[in-house]
């Protein structure tokens, strides 16, 4: 078959455009580009502020310019039919976007810190998280506790927020020595006894904060940590223990606090800031995690992890070799000393114990001591072996089981590691603390916050500057016709000639006219209603660079 012959059976080629139609296709593609554009910026006047911060706007508008200009192109050729069918697809593909936008998955941008470090959104270095936010979430479950939501703010609904979700419906939230405590309403409209609100697993490892290696601090092991018997050596990425050997950090006045930056990178290049909304760097922190790679060294009997946090002592005791036991103790006594009192009269030293549960002398194990929402965790290899959980006296009547330990005493914070016998080779040292949650000016040594039936309490991870259910506030602005509007207290844009009010809107205050404003003192304003509730957080999809910031949110 000659080369002709094949062409002819693969069809006619395709004539080129004349000279007219390609001027005709020029001129199209201008106009078609210029009403893209003027759709563009119609479309830009109409939408709210915070859809025009969405990746989908952001990219569409530009989509938009570009496909109008090709339809113009395409019209000025003659090519009627190809653009006739490439809309029809193109009014699929819209109709399906539009779809999974109001009903499925959105893209949301954060402006601000108040998610930090897990979500960054910060003005000074440009770095803003791109988030997914599940939008039929909850159409098909309710909200649980601990998982990020993103909403209407209450005070300004032309606002989307994003924080964590603390307080469901009816509860009474109680804010105190950094830990959320809970307690659900009854039936005759009274309030069960508080209790710990504990984090699930995931939640708890999403907002643990590394406060070593980096943290506010940086340094090395020799410069962060104190030797407090026998030797304790880097080499290399490996700190090597001599026989008895035992180090320390946090004692005295390097106690554990809540400084700002634990747990960010320093790469980001994000500093603290001068205005916070509440003061940081001065609270004990008491919520810690201990972890290494730790290979014992044949001889070595023990190794023991130590949390001091509030006066009272947790130790996790790992023995080493076949049929050694591990166990979990908590009471009163002195870091770096053996001896302990029971923290309850008559109680028990030891609060858990578990035979078989041991190390190998010579082989690597990853191992975790966690005091946590007041609940002892020890994990090897990545699984909970040993747990202990207890309550705190702040309340009056019976408690829902478990040991029950007096108000926290105000002592310093720390963590030691010890070896008995032979020593070993650590790897991969960590220093963690959980989220310390603040209390604002003027509430003393604990918040409590009772929330409505049809509300939710969120807070931001960012506790020490974070605008959230803890500090909102709302005034009444009365102009001088009756008219009666809601505005928020803190907003620092907002004065009485111009301002927006709890719906979005705007108002101007006539010339010479100076309204009645007055604080409103109700609670109403610290909770989130059910009705603003716009979705799930589900995932971090960008930026990828320079800072790959690609995960799932928990």
């Amino acid at each position: 078959m000659t080369r002709s012959s094949k062409k002819e059976t693969s069809g006619q080629a395709r004539p080129r455009p004349t000279e007219e139609q390609q001027t005709a296709a020029v001129k199209f593609l201008l106009l078609g580009g210029a009403a893209g554009l003027a759709l563009v910026l119609a479309l830009n006047h109409v939408l709210d502020e915070g859809s025009k911060e969405t990746l989908l706007w952001q990219c569409g508008r530009v989509l938009g310019v570009a496909l109008f200009a090709w339809i113009g192109y395409a019209v000025g050729l003659g090519k009627g039919r190809v653009v006739a069918e490439n809309l029809e697809c193109l009014a699929i593909a819209v109709v399906m976007a539009l779809i999974l936008k109001h009903f499925l998955i959105e893209a949301y941008k954060i402006p601000t810190g108040s998610m930090q470090p897990a979500i960054l959104g910060n003005k000074e270095t440009g770095i803003f998280d791109r988030v997914l936010v599940n939008k039929y979430a909850y159409l098909i479950d309710e909200p649980r506790r601990y998982e990020v939501i993103v909403f209407k703010y209450p005070l300004d609904q032309s606002k989307n927020y994003i924080k964590r979700l603390i307080g469901l419906p009816g509860e009474r939230v109680l804010i105190f020595n950094g830990d959320i405590h809970v307690a659900e309403r009854l039936a005759d409209g009274g309030f069960s006894p508080l209790h710990i609100a504990r984090k699930p697993r995931s939640a708890r490892e999403a907002v643990l904060k590394t406060v070593y290696p980096g943290g506010v601090v940086g340094g090395t092991f020799a410069s962060r940590f104190e030797t407090l018997r026998g030797t304790c050596r880097e080499d290399g990425d490996q700190i090597v223990l001599g026989p008895d050997a035992m180090f320390g950090y946090g004692h005295g006045d390097e106690s554990i606090r809540d400084a700002y930056l634990d747990g960010y990178d320093p790469d980001w290049g994000i500093e603290a800031p001068h205005d916070g909304l509440h003061e940081f760097g001065s609270e004990n922190v008491s919520d810690l995690a201990l972890r290494a790679e730790i290979t014992p060294a044949d001889g070595c009997r023990e190794v023991r992890l130590v949390i001091a946090a509030d006066g009272i002592v947790h130790r996790a005791i790992l023995g080493v070799g076949a049929g050694a036991a591990s166990r979990l103790e908590s009471g009163y006594g002195a870091p770096g000393r053996d001896e302990l009192e029971p923290v309850v009269p008559g109680g028990q030293v030891v609060v858990a114990e578990g035979p078989g549960v041991c190390l190998a002398p010579g082989e690597a194990s990853d191992v975790a001591f966690l005091h946590v929402d007041q609940e002892l965790i020890l994990e090897l290899d990545g699984e909970p072996v040993l747990t202990f959980g207890y309550e705190i006296s702040y309340s009056i009547g019976p408690q829902e089981g478990g040991a029950v330990y007096p108000a926290p005493r105000t002592a310093e914070n720390a963590v030691e590691l010890e070896v008995r016998g032979a020593g070993a080779v650590l790897e991969d040292l960590t220093v963690q603390r959980d989220i310390h949650y603040t209390i604002p000016p003027g509430h003393g040594s604990r918040q409590q916050l009772d929330v409505p039936e049809d509300a939710l309490l969120a807070l931001g991870d960012n506790t020490q500057n974070s605008s959230d259910g803890r500090v909102w506030a709302a005034q009444t602005v009365t102009f001088r016709d009756g008219t009666r509007v809601w505005r928020d207290k803190n907003d620092p844009e907002s004065d009485l000639r111009e301002f927006v009010d709890t719906f979005g809107e705007r108002h101007r205050t006539p010339f010479g006219e100076e309204p009645v404003v007055r604080d409103d003192f109700s609670d109403r304003f610290h909770f989130v209603p059910r009705r603003l509730l716009l979705g799930k957080a589900i995932a971090v999809f960008w930026p990828i660079y320079p800072h790959f910031r690609w995960k799932l949110i928990r």
